[in-house]
């Protein structure tokens, strides 16, 4: 009895696989790619981005590849299509707009998500991306604490990296960076995306920078704050926001009053300005520039990495200028930095003479072919890591 029913289901998958072979054949373009299959990226560089959206009238791809979005074209049976390039090594983040509505990739298992929206990601590999790839070093470990904000009333997250070796000399006190992220992300995207961790793991291992801790906090009073103000027309166009929507007051406020505390009651950092740096990006920029500049005593490294110098600086940064003697006499570093494509480029030239017309030692970088985009960011953080903690 067994024998006929076995051979009786054998000959039905086979004729299954046959008609789905034939259907195939006739249409294969109609077929919807298997998850995990796009981008396809070439040995050249090239990167060929496909979407299945047989009901769409129009799709475009954009991402951190290109300064516009670019136009993708339909086989007529609902696989629409665009091919890029060659790009240079590196990660990369992009997303599909199908009939005005943004949507990540389908098809790709690595996400980045933010507070705001969810994009996917690509890497194109080769040596320029080696600086940030996870690679046979020893490597440190990323911790994810969760504790109760007094001043904000809620639960909240942080990240924190501790360096290979961290805790084998019980008394020994590490320095310590607080690192800020942009607008539309949380306290996952300096790992998720901006590859800190491994950043830090490569130059230790090259004898570049020094043994620190990195704090990656949340850098909004709460998700429900950044709903509430709108969200932002960030891709593509200009960055349609005011400085009120940053909360730099109750951010200082919970930085100082919590998280701060709190590293310092969990991890062995030192408590000395000179063994503090704070910078971040966009948003986290500014934020880092405004908590730095007007806590000179706390900080004596303070970064921007292209940031959202927004609205009347004078205001913003006056009381600091005006009187400079404090950070000129404490600030070990002040860095900025920014691509000369990103069109928050005129407020931070602004502020960079507003710098010098305070006699306020600084750098300023402007980096050509770059826009608003973590393809910066990451070398930033690279350049910046080895020039803390080192007078």
């Amino acid at each position: 009895m067994r024998k006929p029913t076995i051979c009786l289901w054998l000959g039905i998958v086979v004729l299954l696989a046959t008609m789905r072979a034939k259907s195939q054949s006739l249409d294969s373009s109609a077929t919807q790619p298997a998850a995990g299959t796009t981008p396809l990226i070439a040995p050249d560089g090239r990167v060929t981005f496909k979407l299945y959206m047989p009901n769409a009238r129009a799709v475009t791809v954009g991402g951190e590849f290109a300064l516009d979005k670019v136009t993708m074209n339909s086989d007529g049976a609902g696989l629409w299509s665009a091919t890029v390039g060659p790009l240079r090594p590196d990660l990369y983040s992009y997303y599909f707009t199908v009939d005005g509505v943004d949507m990540p990739d389908p098809s790709n298992t690595l996400p980045k998500a933010g507070v705001l929206w969810f994009a996917s990601q690509f890497l194109v590999p080769g040596r320029q991306a080696d600086f940030f790839a996870a690679r046979d070093v020893p490597h440190g470990q990323v911790h994810e604490l969760w504790y109760t904000s007094e001043a904000l009333g809620e639960v909240r997250r942080v990240f924190v990296y501790t360096p290979p070796g961290y805790g084998i000399d019980p008394d020994q006190r590490y320095p310590v960076l607080y690192l800020l992220h942009g607008y539309g992300d949380d306290e996952s995207a300096w790992t998720a995306a901006g590859k800190a961790n491994f950043i830090m793991d490569n130059l230790l291992a090259a004898g570049k920078t020094r043994p620190a801790v990195i704090v990656m906090p949340f850098g909004h009073p709460s998700r429900q704050w950044v709903i509430n103000m709108g969200r932002p027309r960030a891709r593509g166009g200009k960055l349609l926001l005011g400085v009120d929507a940053f909360a730099l007051e109750k951010m200082q406020t919970e930085l100082m009053g919590s998280v701060i505390p709190l590293i310092e009651k969990n991890f062995r950092v030192r408590e000395d300005a000179a063994g503090r740096a704070i910078a971040g990006l966009s948003m986290g920029g500014y934020q880092a520039l405004n908590i730095g500049l007007n806590n000179p005593s706390e900080f004596a490294y303070v970064a921007g990495f292209s940031s959202a110098l927004l609205g009347d600086n004078k205001t913003t940064f006056g009381a600091a200028l005006a009187n400079a003697d404090p950070i000129k006499s404490r600030l070990k570093l002040l860095w900025m930095g920014i691509g000369d494509k990103d069109s928050l480029l005129d407020g931070n030239q602004q502020f960079d003479a507003m710098l010098s017309a305070a006699g306020i030692k600084h750098e300023f970088v402007v980096t050509p072919g770059y826009a608003h985009s973590w393809t910066l960011w990451r070398v930033y953080l690279r350049d910046v890591l080895p020039r803390l903690f080192v007078q």
